[in-house]
């Protein structure tokens, strides 16, 4: 019939049409359906001549395209207009769903950006190390300063080396007129490093700025701290109230998405000179092998093969690093690009971000803007029901299938633009908060134009995806189930209403374990017994820098305060700790053992409360406790293979830095394992060592002030401007440091906690939706339920069990797949929770809470309704 229409003229249509019809009528009756139809398919065929065409001018104009458009529009407005809490619902949550999207692609997109500004980049290798002994495998970032000559000398694939040079243990003093400050971002370099890399010069010359031992370059930020609206060029700043550096270059601070960030750079030679008393000193860091000290990077000729590269330095390894007294020592390759992503190594120039974050952020995001992308298809089909009759009269009146499907469409595709601006506004008012909790500057302004684009095309294939689904539901509705406003879903359909239902509480059974493993590992991790007392340790941020005689002096003026209990000089908790190689002293000569080495003062043990498991501690008036005397702690003694009491009396060697003959030390007592690293790790085989002056060491206080600690502080204060007047009086707290070392789970607690309240609120508004569709399907059934006596709880589990059955599957899923999950996440510390039934079940039962709440409001609604009214539905 459609071939017939479509080739007939219209004069000839209508009558053969009405002809044919009732030949086929006539047909059927006598010689049934099957020959009728060939019979009708004989008739139609032989009638397609050229006198039955369709002349050119006999087509049937088509409707205007805008405005059918605008009528499309003003449908749609009003029926949103109608349906306001429907249209709110699903533009928020799809707004909320896409501006989740857009805050993990931009921090995505940020980690994924790192260092990518270094023009030489994709030729630029890191060397490091890694160590292997008998006890402990461990890996730095950092090597010898001699590397670089040996690299220059004896292999031609290296076209220059650059080297920085920080320790966080420094407390660096700059000062300019009136502003004095402790800087944290100074950082030693060389010439070679501002040639490598692309670390923009506004004033100076990069090839000639830190020639100078005793020159400095400066950040613009740092010039406007400093000089304000002065030319720093040229000026004098004073340097640990020792040296006078001259200002010979200013740069551009330093991107954020740079694994290496600094805000003043002093030429190694100073740091060198310092150390050789500018010629009074033999010690000479660019000939010292035992200490890894330096971020050694290499640009490689283009097309070096890196594997074949690594296999040949080894030949580094073998002689300058694996001494007698130092075995086990290997040289790494890193690409420049890989660093902060997949690089863990100790001393990493900054905290690295890692693949498994990225990937979690971002299977995250898209799982979120998945779930509002159906939760928007899914309200939309839930109110198609009240639009059948619609559909069924524009079909009579001659509604064509494109006409049908553009009217959805175009619905959709405006709701989804009004949701896009949305999502943008929420956003740019929640970035500032994401900055916060991910650490970063993010923006959303014109470099973002990529992203843009992005969300632009994401818009289109939403509102398609979106509006397909209503439109083909209306293309198949019979214009006279339309009109009887009878619709019903096939078992596809349902299907697939099950799966996203299931899939939307799976992610959000994860996502509230996630909450609660996180912030559960995280309590544990800052109210675990350490081993030691961390209360009320105040740390001086320049204890370093006193003299003995200062030291001295400020000691016995502290014994006046009686809120002070102890002072100590030496060692602390959460402070960075050397770590070196020993062997044992009459042991077999190619075991060599990893451990880290304490130099502790005075009380060191009283002042934070260790136990001494066997033997005796420091003994001031004993020469030889000063000079070898030394206390393991109990993992120590264990990776010897030595008892508590077997201990005592071994000797050990170790090659100390600067020196090249080795140590002997002696063991005179064993402490119990205390936590003084991170909760990561298990606790560190460590060596404690008296050293021979406390020059150079960090100054603890143990107080005890109670509510008076104000005051104290301000007594302190007094007392230290008295004595050391050059340095200003900055302190921390032991607690609080020790706190810092778990800022990256409290901001992984925050982000899961956030976004898994997106997740379970997009959820809730597409389980709204299904639970609103099924009781406008289900609208007088529940009237005769209600009119045959069934009680308005009767109706409640009538409507939610369904789903309660779909949500407990979601959990059934979510239990052994959460327990993989948050089982790897754990086992990166050496101290954790046990992931026990009673976490999953409260996970359960919150999500279980919060979807009843979702299903409430339309259950209840549907259950108290007049059944008068539901009888009369259709």
């Amino acid at each position: 019939m459609r071939f017939f229409r479509w080739f007939c003229r219209k004069d000839l249509a209508d009558a053969v049409e009405g002809d044919l019809i009732e030949l086929y009528g006539r047909k059927a009756e006598e010689n049934g359906r099957l020959r009728a139809n060939a019979f009708f398919f004989f008739y139609v065929t032989t009638f397609f001549q050229p006198f039955a065409f369709k002349r050119q001018h006999e087509q049937y104009k088509q409707l205007n395209f805008f405005h059918m458009f605008f009528n499309y529009l003003k449908i749609g407005l009003r029926f949103t207009r109608k349906h306001k809490s429907y249209a709110a619902i699903n533009i928020f949550g799809l707004a909320t769903g896409i501006s989740a999207f857009l805050l993990m692609a931009l921090f995505v997109n940020d980690e994924l950006s790192y260092d990518r500004f270094h023009e030489k980049g994709e030729n630029i290798l890191r060397l490091s190390y890694k160590l292997e002994t008998p006890n402990a495998t461990r890996q730095g970032a950092k090597l010898p300063f001699p590397v670089k000559q040996v690299l220059l000398e004896e292999y031609p694939e290296v076209k220059s080396v650059a080297r920085f040079y920080f320790w966080s243990g420094d407390t660096p003093l700059l000062e300019y007129g009136d502003h004095k400050y402790t800087e944290e971002g100074m950082y030693f370099a060389e010439t070679s490093a501002l040639k490598l890399f692309d670390f923009e010069m506004v004033n100076g010359n990069a090839a000639t700025a830190l020639e100078d031992p005793r020159s400095i370059v400066i950040t613009q930020s740092m010039a406007t701290k400093y000089f304000g609206n002065e030319d720093p060029m040229g000026k004098v700043m004073r340097y640990k109230n020792e040296d006078n550096l001259v200002v010979t270059g200013v740069m551009k601070d330093v991107p954020e998405n740079s694994h290496i960030t600094f805000d003043f750079l002093l030429p190694i030679e100073l740091q060198r000179q310092k150390w050789m008393g500018w010629g009074t000193s033999t010690y000479d860091l660019e000939k010292d092998w035992n200490w890894a000290a330096a971020w050694v990077y290499a640009e490689m000729v283009p097309g070096t093969d890196q594997a074949a590269f690594e296999t040949k330095i080894q030949a580094i390894a073998k002689e300058h690093l694996n001494t007698e007294s130092q075995q086990g020592f290997s040289v790494q390759t890193q690409p420049l690009f890989d660093i902060h992503l997949k690089s863990d190594k100790s001393a990493e120039a900054r905290a690295n971000g890692n693949m498994t974050q990225i990937y979690s952020f971002g299977a995250i995001g898209l799982l979120i803007l998945l779930i509002a992308c159906l939760n928007f298809i899914n309200l939309n089909a839930a109110q198609l029901n009240r639009r059948l009759k619609e559909i069924g009269l524009r079909k009579v009146v001659g509604a064509r299938r494109g006409q049908l499907i553009g009217q959805f469409l175009t619905e959709s595709m405006v709701l989804v633009i009004i949701s896009a601006v949305l999502a943008l506004l929420f956003a740019f008012l929640t970035l500032p908060l994401f900055n916060q909790f991910t650490n970063k500057s993010l923006s959303l302004g014109p470099q973002q134009l990529p992203l843009f684009i992005g969300l632009l095309l994401l818009v289109l294939t939403i509102g398609l995806l979106s509006g397909l689904r209503p439109s083909l539901v209306a293309v198949r509705t019979k214009a006279l189930q339309g009109l009887a406003n009878k619709f019903k879903l096939t078992r596809s359909r349902h299907h697939f209403t099950k799966a996203m239902v299931i899939g939307q509480f799976l992610i959000c059974n994860l996502l509230i374990l996630g909450i609660l493993v996180v912030n559960n590992q995280l309590h544990f991790l800052q109210n675990k017994d350490l081993g030691f007392d961390k209360e009320q340790v105040m740390l001086l941020r320049h204890g370093r820098n006193l003299s003995k005689s200062q030291f001295e002096l400020f000691e016995n003026k502290l014994a006046e305060i009686p809120t002070v209990e102890n002072i100590n000089r030496g060692y602390v908790a959460g402070t960075s700790s050397f770590t070196n190689t020993f062997k044992v002293v009459g042991g077999k000569t190619e075991d060599t053992y990893s451990f880290g080495i304490k130099w502790v003062g005075e009380g060191f043990t009283e002042a934070f409360g260790l136990e001494l498991l066997a033997g005796r501690n420091f003994d001031e008036n004993l020469a030889t406790d000063i000079e070898s005397g030394v206390l393991l702690n109990a993992s120590a003694a264990k990776a010897l293979g030595w008892s508590l009491e077997e201990s005592l009396g071994k000797k050990l060697s170790f090659l100390q830095g600067g020196n090249t003959v080795p140590s002997e030390i002696r063991v005179i007592g064993v402490l119990a394992d205390a936590n003084f690293e991170s909760l990561y790790d298990p606790v560190l085989p460590s060596v404690f060592r008296r050293p021979n002056n406390s020059v150079g060491s960090t100054i603890s206080l143990r107080l005890n002030a109670g509510n008076n600690l104000t005051s104290t502080i301000d007594e302190l204060e007094a007392v230290w401007d008295e004595v050391i007047p050059a340095w200003p009086f900055e302190f921390s707290f032991l607690d609080q440091v020790l706190d810092e070392q778990y800022t990256k789970e409290e901001r992984l607690a925050t982000a899961i906690q956030y976004f898994a309240v997106l997740a379970i609120f997009i959820a809730c508004l597409g389980l709204f939706g299904l639970t609103s569709f099924a009781v406008q399907q289900r609208t007088k059934e529940i009237g005769i339920r209600k009119v045959s006596g069934a009680s308005i709880g009767a109706i409640l589990v009538l409507i939610s069990k369904r789903f309660v059955w779909l949500i407990a599957i979601a959990f059934l899923v979510s239990v052994p797949l959460g327990f993989y999950l948050f089982r790897g996440w754990l086992e990166g510390f050496a101290y954790q929770i046990n992931l026990g039934p009673g976490l999953f079940a409260l996970a359960g039962a919150l999500s279980l809470l919060v979807a009843l709440v979702a299903m409430g409001q339309q259950s209840l609604k549907a259950a108290t309704t007049d059944p008068v009214k539901t009888l009369r539905h259709e």
